[in-house]
């Protein structure tokens, strides 16, 4: 028996979930404009009957995000085109809401306060959806950037009901 080369991946079997991300990667493309009607029925007809990794290459070879074996995730994920990282790394060019919900979120102590605040957590639910879509990876930057917002806004409610009862209070006594 022989096995295929390191290099050789084109020839390991693929996977129902190899396929079904080769045609997700083709409906984007239909709905991009890079494919025709006619292109696009005929190319995921011949990926649901594609057997080896060089099969779906053929079929997706030319849009973004096509097949990529796990042995390449492994080995060096970081360094592969962005066209082809898996899932939890950004196309090149991808909105980073990660790093935008940390720098929002500790940025609004600097200063603008609520102004920063409530951005940062409407950007952290969009990361989030991004980290179940698999389109980022979750590293920690969400959950802090959501934290310190959410913590600046309960701190700043905090300080305006002090202020309303202090108000209340000197009034109570007379104004003054």
């Amino acid at each position: 028996m022989s096995y295929p080369q390191s290099g050789s991946y084109r020839s390991f079997r693929a996977s129902n979930a190899d396929r079904d991300r080769a045609v997700d990667s083709l409906r984007a493309a239909y709905a991009e404009g890079r494919l025709n009607d006619a292109e696009f029925r005929h190319r995921v007809d011949e990926v649901l009957r594609s057997v080896t990794y060089g099969e779906l290459e053929r079929w997706t070879h030319d849009i973004p995000n096509g097949p990529v074996p796990p042995q390449l995730y492994a080995q060096h994920p970081a360094a592969l085109p962005p066209a082809l990282r898996g899932p939890g790394y950004p196309v090149r060019g991808a909105p980073r809401r990660d790093i935008s919900t940390l720098m929002l979120g500790i940025g609004g102590y600097l200063g603008p306060g609520p102004i920063l605040w409530i951005p940062a957590i409407i950007v952290a639910r969009q990361a989030r959806r991004d980290v179940r879509n698999g389109e980022l990876a979750n590293n920690g930057m969400i959950a802090i950037g959501l934290a310190a917002a959410y913590a600046g806004l309960a701190v700043m409610g905090l300080l305006c009901a002090l202020f309303v009862l202090g108000m209340i209070a000197f009034m109570a006594n007379g104004g003054g």
